[in-house]
C-alpha cells in the first residue's frame, strides 16, 4: 500500500514479485490500484491490474479504480486535488484504456450503494435512490 500511495514503481514490483497480495485492502477497503490512482501513481496502478490486481474492487465509499482514474482525469477542482510526488510515466486517459483491457467493468467502477456518484451527492443532497422516489424536491 505504501509504495502504491507513494508511487513507487520499481518498490510495487518487487513486492508483487514476491508475492505480495495485489489487491490487498486497507480499513476503507481501497486496493493499492485505487491508492496508486487518486495519488496520480497511474503506471502503479496499471502495473498492479496488468499483473492480476482485480480492478472492479471497491472501497467503502464504493469507488473502484476505473472511476477514480475517470475522476483524476476531469479539471481541477477549485480545492486542488494531490500532487503527486513525482510523475507517472502513463496518463489517466491510459490507465482507463488499460483497465478496461484488464477486465476493468463501467458500469461497476463507482457502484455506490444507491447509484449515486460522490459528485452528485453534494450538489444535490440527495442520493439516487431518493431522487428516484421524488423524495428531494425543493418545495418539500
Amino acid at each position: 500500500m505504501y509504495a502504491a500511495r507513494q508511487g513507487s514503481l520499481e518498490a510495487a514490483r518487487v513486492l508483487v514479485d514476491a508475492g505480495a497480495d495485489k489487491s490487498a485492502r486497507d480499513p476503507d477497503l481501497s486496493t493499492p490500484a485505487i491508492i496508486a490512482t487518486i495519488n496520480s501513481h497511474y503506471d502503479v496502478a496499471a502495473m498492479l491490474v496488468e499483473r492480476g490486481a482485480d480492478p472492479n474492487l471497491t472501497d467503502t465509499a464504493g469507488m473502484a479504480v476505473l472511476y477514480a482514474a475517470v475522476d483524476m482525469n476531469m479539471p481541477a477542482r477549485s480545492t486542488g486535488g494531490p500532487t503527486a510526488s513525482r510523475r507517472s510515466t502513463i496518463s489517466a486517459l491510459e490507465l482507463m484504456t488499460r483497465l478496461l483491457e484488464h477486465g476493468g467493468e463501467p458500469e461497476r467502477a463507482a457502484a455506490f450503494g444507491d447509484g449515486a456518484a460522490p459528485r452528485t451527492r453534494p450538489a444535490t443532497g440527495c442520493s439516487a435512490r431518493a431522487r428516484r422516489a421524488d423524495a428531494c424536491r425543493e418545495d418539500r
